[in-house]
């Protein structure tokens, strides 16, 4: 959080955005959000922790050119990689480390054959924490190839927090495809 607000104070001083602390937000048992806004309440920063899985991110709302500038400057301060590098992140570490399956899903646009089955493999694993890594995995990318196994889930886990999580996610796919 301080390399965030360090971040801010260089953002206004170049590109005159002024943002300030708004808001903390749990949003759920593990994962928080700090939200930061302009005065005029039109440029919105929300930096989110999950401490489960573990993934910090950022997620930006502002005007198109407001929103341009801020990732250009932000890509320049800030470690970016590649869905690729994420998704050859994700196959080769996922068993040690789960977040990098919700950060490969996070950047995810368009499905790809091996991204569903990484997430797939991870819907089936006997390791409760990975499990739920790709519930919120499958929940981010909006990809109804999930939906299946999420309502599966969601019906027989014998664990509330993954019945629950489960919900979430087939909620958040239902909710990105309206039309089917």
């Amino acid at each position: 959080m301080n390399d965030i607000d360090d971040l801010l104070v260089e953002l206004e001083e170049q590109e005159g955005i002024d943002l300030t602390y708004d808001a903390l937000v749990p949003r759920t048992a593990h994962v928080i959000e700090h939200r930061y806004r302009d005065p005029e309440g039109t440029v919105w920063l929300s930096v989110a922790n999950d401490s489960k899985t573990p993934v910090d991110y950022l997620m930006l709302t502002a005007p198109d050119e407001t929103l341009d500038r801020m990732a250009a400057f932000l890509k320049m301060r800030l470690p970016v990689a590649s869905f690729e590098d994420l998704r050859s992140r994700a196959r080769e570490r996922t068993e040690s480390d789960h977040g990098a399956l919700v950060r490969m899903a996070i950047a995810a646009e368009e499905p790809d054959q091996e991204s569903i089955a990484l997430i797939r493999q991870a819907l089936h694993s006997s390791d409760d924490n990975l499990t739920l890594a790709a519930i919120e995995a499958a929940g981010l990318t909006g990809w109804l190839h999930f939906l299946d196994e999420l309502v599966a889930l969601y019906r027989r886990h014998p664990e509330s927090e993954t019945r629950a999580l489960a919900g979430r996610a087939v909620q958040a796919l239902i909710g990105r495809n309206p039309e089917g």
